[in-house]
């Protein structure tokens, strides 16, 4: 999946709806059975941020916080969805 997130030929928009429509249901798959954390929900939104970095090109040793690679791609927090 990295490639394809990291993949500049393919627009940006075109590569925030693979992640919305692909990635993310992957992502909180079976959250109804496992017990909504703050453990459990801290791999996740590790997972889900490195995609959104890797669309945003976020690589430099400035790091961009969560909420603002959310608003910056439009993109609901997972914790908000489960």
């Amino acid at each position: 999946m990295a490639r394809f997130l990291t993949n500049f030929c393919i627009p940006a928009p075109i590569r925030v709806h693979v992640l919305k429509a692909v990635f993310m249901p992957l992502l909180s798959y079976g959250a109804e059975v496992w017990a909504v954390s703050r453990e459990n929900e801290g791999p996740v939104e590790s997972i889900l941020y490195r995609a959104m970095s890797y669309i945003i090109q976020s690589y430099s040793k400035l790091k961009m916080g969560k909420y603002v690679a959310y608003l910056e791609l439009d993109i609901v927090p997972l914790h908000m969805q489960l």
